[in-house]
């Protein structure tokens, strides 16, 4: 965990990172991730003797109960596509979570947490606009997975 929080610390600064003890006494790193299309609460803990980081991101919006049934279509054509981590479809209270887990030994030093993150990061990032689309009524969850494709082949 020291090895995490000392790479969240010297990216984001002290200001920016939480560490926080779960009623089970697992402590988990919280932060605010910042991309293009929006800002999102993360989460990090370590599993298997700190060898293994399980992130989980909350999207930044909550889904109306009239948009729930498009946004689980959406989310399982994204998870179908997937090639790690996997979003969840919309809570009880609406909110949708993307979950990923990625090795990273001792021995990676801070190159494996920071690409890791990073990519998760980045996952979500990239499939945002999605969400927000098929959320409002301005795309179908089959419109929002094509854009995604298009975006993805010729930038």
């Amino acid at each position: 965990m020291d090895r995490l929080l000392g790479y969240l610390r010297q990216d984001f600064g002290k200001r920016h990172v939480c560490l926080s003890k779960q009623p089970d006494g697992q402590e988990i790193l919280n932060f605010q991730a910042m991309g293009r299309n929006g800002n999102w609460p993360v989460a990090i803990g370590l599993e298997q003797d700190d060898s293994v980081l399980s992130i989980c991101s909350t999207l930044p919006l909550t889904i109306s109960h009239g948009r729930r049934q498009a946004i689980t279509e959406l989310v399982t054509r994204l998870n179908d596509a997937a090639e790690e981590g996997h979003f969840e479809a919309p809570d009880a209270a609406g909110r949708i979570r993307y979950r990923s887990r990625h090795d990273v030994p001792a021995s990676a030093g801070t190159a494996g947490p920071r690409l890791a993150i990073e990519r998760h990061v980045s996952i979500v990032d990239g499939d945002l606009s999605s969400f927000f689309a098929v959320a409002a009524g301005g795309q179908t969850p089959v419109e929002a997975v094509d854009q995604l494709e298009r975006m993805r082949r010729y930038g």
